[in-house]
């Protein structure tokens, strides 16, 4: 199926101005003419595969283990489509992790030309992590998301049209943990690339000096951050709490924008 969605990321050098923005918008009950619904609350653990030769991510793909409160899930992501300068569509394969699941997702991966060893016979009792890295995979990313979802109706509350989700992202890399906050607003049910807009729009528009839009994924953001780590500028761009200054999402967006990274 087709993902499509915007980000935005929050983000201004006064700290407090961006948990303001947090505590408002997860506060929000109409967005424009838009009605919003509260959704659940999703404690969720990401883990990231590739290739040895880092094959997935020079194709655009990315492939996810996800522990989203009781439930485990793999996830196929292809490479982005930019709709405008703020809307991205790509193809997503999510399923509850199975044997079946590993055969679809590797079947579309042999489709694109990217070749992994055949499953053991045994996957149903092996847990994701250890099943991907024998069939030849690497794990290249870890984080922790605590999610706030809200569902975002019609004006006459007849429909969804989207979901959006308030993000709170901790990077765990080895010796330094990053925090990133982002609100994803993705197209559901009835909605359209105009709602799509209108949504997005709105939100720029109440919070102009907290939210950006972010052509970025996750996992680009959090390779980024490796690279600012390797080259000893971090630090400079993190507030005590291990937030990111926007600042730092300048130093993000340089570094990403030269790479191309934004394919994931």
């Amino acid at each position: 199926m087709n993902e499509i969605e915007s980000t935005l990321i929050i983000t201004n050098d006064v700290s407090y101005l961006n948990t303001d923005t947090i505590e408002k918008i997860i506060a929000l009950e109409k967005v424009g003419h838009y009605p919003i619904s509260q959704g659940p609350f999703l404690s969720i653990a990401d883990s990231y595969f590739d290739g040895l030769s880092a094959s997935l991510q020079k194709s655009g793909f990315s492939l996810r283990i996800r522990q989203s409160n009781l439930d485990t899930l793999i996830t196929l992501k292809g490479p982005s489509q930019y709709l405008d300068d703020e809307i991205t569509r790509k193809i997503e394969i999510e399923k509850p992790w199975s044997p079946e699941s590993l055969c679809e997702i590797t079947d579309e991966l042999e489709k694109e030309g990217l070749q992994f060893k055949a499953a053991p016979s045994n996957v149903s009792s092996l847990d994701p992590h250890t099943t991907l890295k024998m069939i030849g995979f690497r794990l290249i990313q870890t984080r922790l998301n605590d999610r706030r979802t809200k569902t975002i109706l019609s004006q006459d509350r007849s429909s969804v049209v989207a979901e959006m989700a308030i993000d709170h992202v901790t990077y765990n890399n080895d010796t330094y943990p990053v925090k990133h906050n982002e609100i994803e607003i993705e197209l559901k049910g009835s909605g359209d690339i105009s709602d799509l807009k209108n949504i997005t729009g709105e939100l720029k528009s109440l919070y102009p000096e907290t939210l950006c839009p972010w052509r970025f994924g996750k996992l680009s953001t959090g390779m980024a951050i490796d690279y600012l780590h390797e080259e000893n500028k971090l630090e400079d761009f993190l507030f005590e709490d291990r937030s990111i200054m926007k600042s730092g999402y300048n130093a993000l967006h340089e570094i990403l924008s030269l790479v191309h990274e934004d394919t994931i």
